[in-house]
């Protein structure tokens, strides 16, 4: 209980009637201050001298007397929710009537202070730092600052708000995300100033810490380095790099082959981030490669086509494959493996001399069989390139030419010159497919060609018919031999 009686001293002059009758009335405290809800303690009190002097504390508040004396009275003021009453204390003394007012402040500490969640913010990029003041009174004395880190942002007084009572406070300040923004934390005070009245009453809100992320933007776009083209059943290594972003170590990498999801090992350099995965065993076919790069709430992806192929062995066909002399004859080289960008095709004989050439499938060789072309093995070899490596395949296959025997003077001579009692024999050969039988004949008895060397005697002189023989027709030779006699 507080009670207090102020001192009216006594003049030492003398006093008229009227002024005998001069007095004051008191309230103290005269500006108390008192939180919404809460309770106070009122004095009332006079200078009056009159001894039933009558007062009271008029009041639209919650009050119980609590005690009173000679010239004053004590009240305590419940239960105050009222934003704005009035409270006097007043007096009557030798019929006159005088009252005192108290000047009550109502304040109210705000029931939260909240700071909106603050979204993953992109450099460059304006967003709204809001704060949320719950239920605070009087709105004329707070202050709102928001903070990041010790650094003021914002600071926002509300010295003409007009409405009395308590008021939700909305407060927004934007702010332009900037790098050195990244993991600062942001809090939002309020400080409510009831001095000298009062107490400063302060109150901040839970923080909240900025995400901030650099753009993605050309030519920091997903870059994929990777073979377009790969053989089936070998292994790809694939490279999903971006570079230029911040913070380069939160960018979260999605990779895919297909439907394949890569594990890929992530290296960092500088403001450039790395991903690599590796893809075993592939099968034929085309694929889809995907790279997916995250950073906060910005997704960029790049996207590249593999192809997969199975490059067979090309394929090489004679027609026919064995054919009579002087007869047409095409070799056809062709490859059954899809087009790739870059390829050749070539027909080569046995000693690799390049006989046709062409970028088109088939390739095409006509000709017209010889007697030399009998056994001739013709390559066919396919030649892809692809991303700078030479992948090379081939093939062969041998003609086979028929013709009719022939002999000449190499293979047959047409003049022999023996010596008597030596060891000869009679070479008479002949080619021709199938192979020729060759037979001589002097004056219609054979002689064996293929009999070993036997001793020259006189008889042996004279002039031989020789024939070569095959399914295909025979050719004759007229062989003469001459013996020197010794």
């Amino acid at each position: 209980m507080i009670l207090w009686s102020p001192h009216f001293g006594k003049s030492e002059y003398p006093i008229t009637g009227a002024e005998q009758h001069v007095f004051d009335v008191a309230i103290w405290p005269e500006n108390p201050v008192v939180e919404h809800g809460g309770s106070l303690w009122l004095n009332c009190s006079t200078s009056c001298q009159e001894a039933d002097a009558r007062g009271g504390l008029e009041t639209s508040l919650m009050k119980e007397k609590k005690d009173n004396g000679s010239h004053w009275a004590v009240f305590q003021l419940v239960n105050i929710t009222e934003w704005a009453s009035v409270t006097e204390c007043s007096f009557s003394c030798y019929g006159e009537h005088k009252s005192v007012q108290a000047n009550i402040m109502v304040y109210q500490i705000p029931e939260h202070v909240e700071l909106d969640s603050v979204p993953i913010m992109e450099t460059g990029k304006v967003y709204n730092l809001t704060c949320r003041v719950a239920s605070a009174a009087p709105v004329q004395l707070l202050t709102v600052t928001v903070y990041k880190g010790t650094k003021k942002l914002h600071v926002e007084t509300f010295e003409n708000h007009s409405a009395p009572g308590a008021s939700d406070i909305l407060v927004t300040f934007p702010i332009t995300a900037q790098q050195d923004n990244h993991m600062e934390e942001v809090t939002c005070h309020i400080a409510l100033d009831l001095r000298p009245r009062g107490q400063l009453l302060e109150k901040k809100s839970f923080s909240e810490v900025l995400k901030v992320f650099g753009k993605l933007q050309v030519p920091y776009y997903p870059q994929l380095h990777t073979l377009r083209y790969v053989q089936a059943n070998s292994n790809l290594s694939v490279t999903c790099e971006v570079a230029g972003v911040f913070p380069a170590e939160e960018a979260q990498f999605d990779l895919k082959f297909g439907e394949q999801i890569l594990n890929a090992s992530i290296t960092l350099s500088g403001n450039t981030v790395r991903a690599q995965a590796q893809v075993s065993s592939l099968p034929t076919g085309n694929y889809q490669l995907n790279c997916t790069v995250s950073l906060g709430p910005i997704t960029k992806s790049a996207v590249e086509t593999v192809h997969v192929y199975s490059f067979p062995q090309p394929s090489l066909e004679i027609h026919p494959s064995e054919a009579l002399v002087n007869n047409l004859v095409t070799v056809l080289c062709n490859s059954s493996a899809p087009e790739p960008p870059s390829f050749s095709l070539q027909i080569q004989n046995a000693s690799g001399r390049i006989l046709a050439s062409s970028d088109e499938f088939p390739l095409q060789l006509n000709l017209t069989a010889q007697e030399e072309d009998n056994g001739q093995e013709f390559v066919c070899e396919v030649e892809f390139k692809i991303d700078g490596i030479t992948i090379t395949k081939h093939t062969s296959a041998t003609l086979t030419v028929f013709y009719v025997p022939e002999m000449d003077e190499l293979s047959c001579p047409s003049n022999h010159t023996w010596v008597e009692r030596t060891q000869q024999t009679l070479h008479c050969l002949a080619k021709g497919n199938p192979k020729p039988s060759v037979a001589c004949f002097k004056e219609g008895i054979a002689y064996d060609v293929e009999e070993k060397k036997k001793q020259v005697d006189r008889s042996q002189a004279g002039i031989y018919n020789c024939t070569a023989t095959n399914e295909l027709g025979s050719s004759t030779r007229t062989v003469t031999i001459h013996v020197e006699c010794k």
